[in-house]
Parts: structure tokens; C-alpha cells; sequence
């Protein structure tokens, strides 16, 4: 097992950026005369790096905003909380071990015996009314966990992991999947995102543009390219294969019609010997090619 005072110190740890104190119950004893009798000093050493530290606190920040700790916020004092929550096997230990830019603390709930405990959230509550009342009572300014130079910032793809490609990661049918993420020094991923892919879409026919289509029929959409082996939420908005992914059979060679300079195959204006002024205009010998006119439908994909 693991007791509350070493969970602590292994937090603090991360907190204090990446430097572990020992824990201590007292720091010095001294006489009636302030004569130190005994000095009880914390060995303190650095065992992670302030980068992984930093960036520890910053994903367990998110448990507070977003994750399983979101009524650990603080109700009446604004200050910054990271933390982790921890539950065993059938609910018989609850844990909650969380740190503000000033102090840490971690609490448990449980019975000697194990029992599964029916209440599932009353010891964040007291984590929380706790250490709530220490930072108002102190008055203890409202400050961000510092941040140190080595850390960095990088638009990244979700889906990928790598970097964003602006018009396509943020444009994707899913939604924006971009999002500035943070990273030690020389650990920023240098590719592009690979599962990404914008297609020009014909909003008639629904398959991949032919090189007929008409630029008003045109819609480009990015789709994902995953493998799956049975459904997912991606599964909507993965590239179109089979028939879909051929291009469009509406649009092809010959049902638009070509476009001209403006002088090829013109019927002349006028006569060429002025003398034929009043003849009759010669009809032409050749039909112009069919232009098939495609009307748009309500039920466009």
C-alpha cells in the first residue's frame, strides 16, 4: 500500500517542479531561551526534469476542468488545482491528491475492512472545503503554476498527433481537430498530419470530381484515413471508398460544352464581296454538339 504522507510527497514533487523534499513533522525545537535543541532540516533532491513536471501539472489541471475531478474547483476563491483521482477495485479506497501553486495535500476515504463505499464524490468535498478555507483565510494570490523556459507550444492534429495542416486539420467533417498543445524543448513533432486528406467533392453526382465538373458543383470536404476493424465515431467521416471514391459518371467529356475564343468556326458577319449584301446568311452545315445541363436537386449529398 501507500500512505497519504508519501502520496503527498510525491505530488508535492511535481508541484515544487520536479524537486522531492522528504517529509517532515518538524522543523527545529528550541528552549525557553529560543536555543535550538534539535534541527529536523528536509533533504531535498531533483528527480524529474521541470519540463515533465510542468508538464504533469498541466495534464492534471484538465482533471479538474474537465476530467473526473471537476467539483474539486474551488467554490468562493479563484485559484489554479491539479490533481488526480483514484479509485480501487469495487470502491473500497477513494483517493483524491491535488496541489494549488502553494500547497498539496491528498486524502482517502475507506474502511478497515474493505466494504464498497456507496458515496463516491464526499471525499473530494472535503478535500475541497479544506483546502479552500486554508488559501481564503491566507489570502493567497491568485497565480498561475509557473511555467518554465523549457517548455514550448505547437498547433497539433488530435487525430494525429502531429502537426496541424491549417485549411485541412481545422476544416475536417468532425470538426476542428486542432489544438495547441505543449511540449519540452526538441520534443515537437516535425511531420505534418498524415490522416488528413481534402477532396474535391461534385455535389451532383456525390463521387470525386472529374475534370468536367462544373466549378460551381464543387465542394471540397477532408476526410480521415484510418484503418478499422468495426465501427467507431470516426466511422462517418473516413475517405469514401469503392464506387463513391470513382470519379463522377454525371460530368465527363463531351456533356459540357467546350469553351471558345471567340473565333473558331465563326459564320462571317458579313459578306466577303460587297456586291452580296443582300444575300440570304448561309445556314450552317454542321450541328453544334448537345450541351446537357445539369438542374440541382434537393437531395444533393
Amino acid at each position: 500500500g501507500v500512505t497519504n504522507v508519501e502520496l503527498t510527497a510525491g505530488y508535492a514533487a511535481i508541484a515544487n517542479g520536479g524537486v522531492y523534499n522528504e517529509p517532515i513533522y518538524y522543523t527545529k525545537v528550541v528552549d525557553q531561551n529560543g536555543k535550538v535543541i534539535l534541527s529536523n532540516e528536509p533533504s531535498s533532491k531533483q528527480v524529474m526534469y521541470t519540463s515533465t513536471a510542468w508538464l504533469l501539472t498541466n495534464a492534471m489541471e484538465d482533471t479538474v476542468k474537465r476530467g473526473t475531478a471537476t467539483s474539486i474547483g474551488f467554490r468562493n476563491y479563484s485559484m489554479p488545482i491539479a490533481g488526480k483521482t483514484g479509485t480501487s477495485t469495487k470502491d473500497y479506497d477513494l483517493w483524491f491528491v491535488g496541489y494549488t501553486p502553494y500547497y498539496t495535500s491528498a486524502i482517502w476515504t475507506g474502511f478497515d475492512y474493505n466494504f464498497s463505499q456507496k458515496e463516491k464524490s464526499y471525499h473530494k468535498a472535503l478535500w475541497r472545503n479544506i483546502m479552500e478555507e486554508i488559501h481564503s483565510t491566507l489570502k493567497l494570490e491568485n497565480k498561475a503554476f509557473a511555467k518554465p523556459d523549457s517548455i514550448v507550444s505547437a498547433r497539433i492534429c488530435t487525430k494525429s498527433g502531429q502537426l496541424a495542416v491549417p485549411g485541412v486539420c481545422d476544416k475536417a467533417l468532425s470538426g476542428d481537430c486542432t489544438r495547441t498543445e505543449y511540449f519540452a524543448k526538441g520534443t515537437v513533432p516535425t511531420q505534418t498530419c498524415t490522416v488528413h486528406q481534402k477532396v474535391s467533392i461534385c455535389k451532383v453526382s456525390g463521387h470525386f470530381a472529374s475534370p468536367y465538373c462544373p466549378l460551381d458543383s464543387l465542394v471540397e470536404k477532408v476526410y480521415l484515413i484510418k484503418d478499422e476493424k468495426s465501427p467507431t465515431d470516426d466511422t462517418p467521416y473516413l475517405l469514401p471508398t469503392g464506387d463513391m471514391a470513382t470519379p463522377c459518371p454525371i460530368h465527363s467529356e463531351g456533356t459540357v460544352a467546350p469553351p471558345t475564343d471567340g473565333n473558331d468556326d465563326e459564320t462571317p458577319v458579313g459578306p466577303e464581296n460587297p456586291d452580296e449584301e443582300n444575300q440570304k446568311p448561309v445556314e450552317p452545315t454542321t450541328t453544334p454538339p448537345p450541351v446537357i445541363i445539369i438542374p440541382p436537386t434537393d437531395n444533393q449529398p
